[in-house]
């Protein structure tokens, strides 16, 4: 790889890090530590859930109230944000 590319290519995966205007970023900027976050979809249609990876599916799945992953399709999310703080107790 020549330097311009190397720095052509470094230059767009930091942009990649930085969240569009409504905090969006691409997929494969999200952590793969099992943390959970907001996922969008494309199922025919835009639509947003709570995700994490799975590093021994090498997937990623929708949090389940059985606490695996094992009732759950693996999804294809395109974009992710992390979850936002709670409410602060007044």
């Amino acid at each position: 790889m020549t330097k311009p590319d190397f720095m052509t290519k470094m230059l767009n995966d930091a942009l990649a890090m930085v969240p569009d205007e409504n905090g969006w970023m691409p997929i494969y900027t999200a952590p793969l530590t099992g943390t959970i976050l907001i996922a969008t979809l494309i199922n025919g249609r835009w639509d947003v859930c709570e995700a994490h990876y799975v590093k021994w599916k090498d997937a990623w799945f929708a949090p389940t109230d059985y606490g695996d992953d094992e009732f759950s399709q693996p999804l294809h999310p395109s974009h992710w944000q992390p979850l936002p703080k709670p409410p602060v107790k007044p």
